[in-house]
């Protein structure tokens, strides 16, 4: 480098500017460059004005990989790794909770004694609370674990608090179940499949949702489990469900995350123009899984209208019925879709009713159904378009919408 900058000639110095000069004068008088400096050189000064056809010839190969390697970077996702530090941070009560009003001597890191038999003063790591997270000697993971796979199946969970397992939650209303639950789950390995298997191919998940009044006037919450689980889908799985027996629902498995259709507008607003949503994906990708949308912690997508706010960790599915969300499963554009490509996929009313239902319409909701079908078709005198209308009453029916 020092030799190729003192052969430049004056005349070709005083063509360059003032940085371009600088460089030059520093390695000819065999001194270091900075940082900004030696980059500048290297970019410029060696590629466009040395007469090293060697360095040039493979400058320019590394450009070329450069343009190669910089596409396979951006698509590998990103991890971030967490690591102990090298000095712990000190940790001492607080006065009432209060930051800056720390009391008494200096806390250093442990187990709960009751659940753990590592010594007092052994220096623990992640890898030690990891252990003493799925040891057989504390019950809590299991317990959380297993509530929480009952609440997605049943609706509730045995203890119906599942973000509070502590002294302010809620008993179980089936503590030995619980118990018995979470052992089974540790000795079978921490199989999921195996208990999901278990819990549905009981007798109690498959008894019927229907309740008579004397039901309701005992156990309206159904928390003695005298008959089957009745709850509303969320709105991920509502999306999900509309997608699949229509035929739209993508098999698309990983990858980045999708960006379907919205109101124009919404990220503005709520960001003050800070950031714009960005360009619509291809059909593929916006009938994926609700799993793959991508969202701002501030702004959930309009169509999952009982999403959790992600400001503070949820783990309770919020139960609701308003005629927002009417309006929204019969006028959000992908349930238009959903209806549109159901009714294409349909011959009849009776056919387009099995398919959302998974069973066959009574004589008098097929009269029902064939009567609203004759009505659209009069109005719209097109087949498609009117079995798309009772595609849209069908995908809002209460046993479509719910889990009975």
């Amino acid at each position: 480098e020092i030799k190729h900058a003192k052969s430049v000639s004056p005349a070709e110095l005083e063509k360059m500017g003032k940085v371009d000069k600088t460089i030059l004068l520093k390695l000819a008088n065999g001194k270091k460059l900075s940082g900004y400096e030696n980059k500048t050189f290297r970019k410029k000064f060696l590629f466009n004005i040395s007469t090293n056809e060697e360095w040039r010839t493979a400058y320019s190969d590394l450009k070329k990989q450069d343009k190669i390697l910089k596409p396979l970077e951006h698509a590998a996702p990103v991890v971030m790794i967490m690591k102990d530090r090298k000095t712990p941070p000190r940790a001492k009560i607080r006065d009432r909770g209060v930051y800056d009003a720390p009391i008494g001597e200096e806390l250093q890191a442990s187990l709960p004694s009751s659940f753990s038999d590592l010594p007092r003063d052994q220096d623990l790591n992640r890898k030690d609370l990891v252990d003493w997270m799925v040891s057989e000697k504390n019950p809590l993971t299991a317990r959380v674990l297993m509530n929480r796979l009952w609440q997605e199946i049943f609706g509730t969970g045995i203890v119906s608090t599942p973000e509070d397992f502590g002294l302010q939650g809620a008993l179980p209303s089936h503590p030995g179940l619980l118990d018995w639950l979470a052992v089974e789950f540790v000795e079978s390995g921490w199989d999921f499949k195996h208990m999901v298997e278990l819990i549905v191919t009981s007798a109690t998940y498959r008894q019927s949702s229907k309740a008579n009044s004397l039901l309701l006037e005992k156990d309206p919450k159904n928390l003695l489990l005298a008959r089957g689980p009745r709850f509303r889908l969320s709105s991920a799985a509502l999306r999900d469900q509309a997608l699949a027996v229509s035929g739209l629902l993508s098999e698309k498995f990983l990858g980045q995350p999708t960006y379907p259709r919205q109101p124009e507008g919404m990220w503005e607003e709520v960001s003050f123009g800070r950031f714009k949503y960005p360009k619509l994906d291809d059909p593929i990708n916006q009938y994926s899984r609700s799993l793959y949308t991508f969202w701002r912690r501030t702004l959930a997508p309009p169509n999952m209208f009982d999403a959790a706010s992600r400001q503070l960790c949820s783990v309770k599915p919020a139960r609701t019925n308003t005629p927002l969300q009417a309006l929204t499963l019969l006028n959000d554009p992908l349930y238009v879709d959903a209806a549109k490509a159901l009714a294409k996929s349909s011959q009849d009313v009776a056919e387009l009713f099995k398919k959302a239902t998974g069973r066959e319409p009574l004589p008098r909701e097929k009269q029902v159904l064939e009567q609203a079908y004759k009505r659209e078709f009069e109005a719209l005198k097109s087949q498609h378009e009117a079995l798309t209308m009772i595609a849209q009453i069908v995908l809002n029916l209460d046993e479509v919408l719910n889990k009975e």
